[in-house]
């Protein structure tokens, strides 16, 4: 019996929920790379996970991330501020960021590289120059308005299409 071609499977992987995919970690050594490639491909939480331990502690895992939203507005969880920044640091090709309710000196030791960023919390502390190290940004939103004294170099932020500053809740800037 031939197998099936690579192409084949990431596309059949593609249409599966998160359940089978799972299930499909558990067949053979290239089905779970390439199921936990679209598994963590795209992961949203909404407080405490142990998603954060697994990619705390497996590089490769975080490697697969693009997209990451992670929310702490809807919940009274208290996350250790050591995992979500080791998590963070080793998502290193990550693409977009969704944070909310949280201290953004999180993203301090960061290497990726966003084209995509969000959040209604901040601090321009940590923020401008969480931004600053970001210029490959195209997409920002931000939900609350800047205080006076917070400035950008003229050089931030070049390749800069959309933005988004104002006071809304974190559904209304996650869109």
């Amino acid at each position: 019996m031939l197998p099936i071609p690579i192409d084949v499977l990431e596309h059949i992987l593609g249409h599966l929920d998160e359940a089978s995919l799972a299930k499909i970690c558990q067949l053979n050594k290239i089905c779970c790379f390439y199921s936990q490639d679209v598994l963590y491909r795209e992961l949203r939480i909404d407080g405490y996970s142990e998603v954060l331990e697994t990619l705390a502690q497996s590089t490769h895992l975080a490697r697969r991330v693009r997209l990451f939203r992670i929310s702490f507005i809807c919940t009274k969880q208290k996350i250790p501020d050591e995992l979500l920044c080791k998590s963070l640091q080793n998502m290193t090709n990550l693409r977009a960021l969704r944070i909310f309710g949280l201290d953004l000196s999180v993203l301090d030791q960061c290497t990726f590289r966003l084209v995509s960023f969000r959040t209604s919390h901040h601090h321009p502390h940590h923020l401008v120059p969480f931004l600053h190290s970001q210029p490959s940004l195209k997409d920002v939103a931000l939900g609350l308005s800047f205080s006076n004294d917070v400035a950008f170099a003229s050089t931030c932020l070049p390749n800069l299409t959309c933005i988004f500053a104002g006071s809304h809740n974190s559904s209304q800037i996650d869109q």
